[in-house]
């Protein structure tokens, strides 16, 4: 029994550790987008325009960069999707 316990503890240590990495790099990720904020052209009809600008954005950040913003990433992603942007 104490071993089960034991089990359920550390499981739930790991997700919340995940949880919070995963909102501490939302957070960087969304900071970082604030201050740099890529802006696709004026005369751009594409309705998609921001959607590329932000892929070009992060793509041209190095790696570690990347890594730290993931989480930003992917709910950006998902929004640009229910968009219909690809």
């Amino acid at each position: 029994m104490e071993l089960l316990i034991a089990l359920f503890v550390l499981i739930g240590v790991f997700v919340v550790m995940i949880a919070v990495g995963l909102g501490i790099s939302y957070v960087v990720g969304k900071a970082l987008y604030e201050r740099e904020h890529p802006k696709p052209d004026a005369g751009d009809t594409d309705p998609c325009a921001q959607c590329h600008a932000d892929r070009e954005w992060y793509q041209a950040m190095p790696g570690g960069k990347q890594i730290a913003v993931t989480a930003w990433w992917w709910v950006n992603r998902m929004t640009w999707a229910q968009k219909g942007c690809r």
